[in-house]
């Protein structure tokens, strides 16, 4: 009992995994084009000044 509980919670976690590199993955991505979107943004602030 205690050996397939042990098994369950490894499929568990081996279920997680994907899960997680996706959610980290999409949260970069996200960081990246939020960052992309600032820098185009500041870059055209800076040129309407100048």
């Amino acid at each position: 009992y205690h050996v397939r509980r042990a098994l369950n919670n490894r499929g568990e976690l081996l279920d997680l995994f994907p899960k997680l590199i996706d959610s980290i993955s999409a949260r970069l991505w996200w960081v990246k084009s939020t960052h992309l979107v600032l820098n185009s943004l500041g870059g055209n602030d800076v040129r309407s000044i100048s």
